[in-house]
């Protein structure tokens, strides 16, 4: 077994946990509706990051070969930040 089996397998371990029923997992509430849509949110915040930054890379008119520091400051602008999205809590 690898480290990084070993590493999920503890993650999994540490996550069911809880879990006393198949309903813990697999119920409306469970673990398994959590995680799906937190995995399909991190998704979509890395599709509309990646999204975002070609839009404005084009707009500005920065060529993708470029050196980085020719780029646009987008943390600075809070456009990498997918939290207007995605509030939290939700």
């Amino acid at each position: 077994m690898t480290s990084k089996t070993t590493t999920q397998d503890a993650l999994l371990d540490e996550l069911l946990k809880g879990c006393e029923n198949p309903q813990d997992i697999l119920g409306e509430h469970g673990l398994l509706k959590h995680l799906t849509k937190r995995m399909i949110e991190r998704a979509l915040q890395a599709e509309m990051s990646e999204h975002l930054l070609i839009g404005i890379i084009v707009i500005s008119g920065v060529s993708r070969t470029a050196p980085p520091e020719a780029a646009p400051d987008l943390s600075a602008a809070g456009l990498l930040d997918p939290g207007w999205l995605f509030p939290s809590g939700g």
